[in-house]
């Protein structure tokens, strides 16, 4: 397991986009990301070695019964064995928010679930799947 990304919502992705281009982020751009087939958007930044992706609009926060505010959403973590890692997460107390679910996006086609933990984060963990 390894960290892949951190993720994070905003009101405006511009405005995202100037502040981190600001602070020395290398900004990947704007890319389009579907999630079960419906489409979103993200921007996807590099600061140092970690990978900042924020969205207008996180994929999972209809799922969640509570309003989900902007900041920092979700961490997420490549995984070797996915089903191995849903099973051990739900047996550990994990809520599955979303999930699992297909992601196919510029940068990778990956299968997801995000879980809240009994403490309150939120955790994507995620494998690669080939392209067809």
């Amino acid at each position: 397991m390894k960290l892949w990304n951190v993720g994070g919502k905003v009101a405006d992705l511009d405005l995202e986009e100037t502040f981190l281009r600001a602070m020395g982020a290398d900004v990947v751009g704007r890319q389009p990301v579907f999630v079960d087939g419906e489409e979103g958007e993200l921007l996807f930044t590099q600061v140092g070695d970690t990978r900042v992706l924020v969205f207008e609009e996180v994929n999972y926060e209809r799922a969640l019964d509570h309003p989900l505010k902007n900041g920092w959403t979700h961490i997420v973590f490549e995984v070797d064995d996915f089903e191995a890692t849903f099973e051990r997460l739900s047996a550990a107390g994990g809520r599955v928010i979303q999930g699992p679910s297909v992601v196919d996006a510029t940068f990778s086609k990956r299968k997801i679930a995000f879980f809240e933990s009994p403490g309150g984060c939120i955790y994507e963990v995620f494998t690669e799947l080939p392209r067809d």
